[in-house]
Formats: C-alpha cells, structure tokens, sequence
C-alpha cells in the first residue's frame, strides 16, 4: 500500500455523515487503518458533512487546513 511509504505529517478529514454508510463501507475502520500509516497523523471529523467535505464545508475545512499547517 502506498499509505504506507508517506513519510510526512499528515491531516485525515472526514465527515461525520460520511459514517452513516457504515451499513455498507467501514468508515471507521478506513479512518483508523489509514491514519495508523503516519508517524505524525492527525485526524479531524467535520460535524453535519458527509463525503464531499471541500463542497460541503469549505470554510471549515480550509480552516482545519490553516490551523494544521501553523
């Protein structure tokens, strides 16, 4: 997997309504395995925003971006 060969920090973003395709697609699980791969992994869920969190939410999540960059 190439997850496994990024060796800078990393921000996983997801959206909380992401997880309600859980019935079908493992979210969690996803989330958990992908940000295990970074050294310096930092996750951050974005509340009432499903999938396309940069059409969704863009202020938020270029905030998220801001803040994690700083």
């Amino acid at each position: 997997s190439f997850w496994k060969q990024i060796q800078a920090e990393c921000l996983l973003v997801w959206g909380k309504k992401s997880l309600q395709m859980k019935e079908w697609f493992p979210v969690e699980k996803q989330i958990e395995e992908r940000i295990s791969y970074f050294p310096a992994g930092t996750k951050k869920a974005v509340l009432d925003c499903g999938h396309m969190i940069h059409l969704e939410k863009p202020k938020e999540l270029a905030q998220l971006i801001s803040d994690f960059n700083k």
